[in-house]
């Protein structure tokens, strides 16, 4: 179990570790940052862009365009880059890969972290997982295990609360969201907006659930220089 929270951990960690990143919390900015994946295929080529502290932004595009390099480059998982790239310190990154570990709810949304109930409750209504826990008898100390019929989506609930139970400058989402009903996921983004609203969000979808965002990255081909 303390390995398998390790390696968690040190998925969040990373970021912490890179020194190619130089830590400004007040902008997240690329200047000429050029990436070619295997050293191989350019996915971005002199690419700039600035965006400002507290902004929620949406990157769209076709698949292969770059949004998920884009999001593992600033949070500095990816290194052999050329250009600089400036942020904020800390980041929390839920990607296409997270996943549950065998353990309870409340294991696997706080880690190895102190539980901060008052915390812990506010998150639960921010993903929309209330009405679930209160319908299952052990609430969240319930083994994930025991879930023998839980659906995409709440796994989904879950993996979202642990990405916003850390501490974080900088919050990305990238598809995190894809096996929530489009209802839940609109209310759940703009719970997010509201509550975390002095942060800068970044949020990988495919389209934009008719939610109002300050900025909109479409990373096509030809738009891959500045934005």
């Amino acid at each position: 179990f303390k390995d398998v929270i390790s390696r968690i951990k040190s998925v969040y960690d990373i970021s912490l570790n890179n020194k190619n990143i130089l830590i400004n919390k007040n902008i997240l900015k690329f200047n000429n940052v050029t990436y070619k994946a295997n050293h191989l295929k350019t996915i971005f080529q002199n690419f700039s862009l600035t965006i400002k502290s507290g902004n929620k932004v949406l990157v769209k595009g076709p698949n292969g365009s770059g949004k998920t390099t884009l999001l593992d480059i600033i949070y500095g998982c990816i290194e052999d880059y050329q250009g600089t790239v400036i942020r904020g310190k800390y980041i929390s990154y839920v990607n296409q890969n997270s996943k549950l570990f065998s353990g309870t709810i409340l294991e696997n949304i706080i880690l190895d972290q102190k539980l901060d109930e008052k915390k812990l409750q506010k998150i639960i209504k921010i993903v929309l997982l209330d009405n679930f826990i209160k319908n299952i008898s052990n609430g969240v100390e319930t083994q994930i295990t025991s879930l023998i019929n839980i659906s995409g989506g709440e796994s989904q609930k879950i993996i979202l609360a642990r990405g916003l139970y850390q501490h974080f400058d900088i919050l990305l989402l990238d598809e995190s969201l894809s096996e929530i009903t489009i209802t839940d996921r609109k209310k759940i983004i703009q719970n997010i907006f509201k509550v975390f609203s002095d942060k800068t969000i970044i949020i990988v979808n495919h389209n934009s659930d008719y939610i109002t965002y300050d900025r909109i990255i479409n990373l096509t081909a030809e738009r891959r220089g500045i934005c």
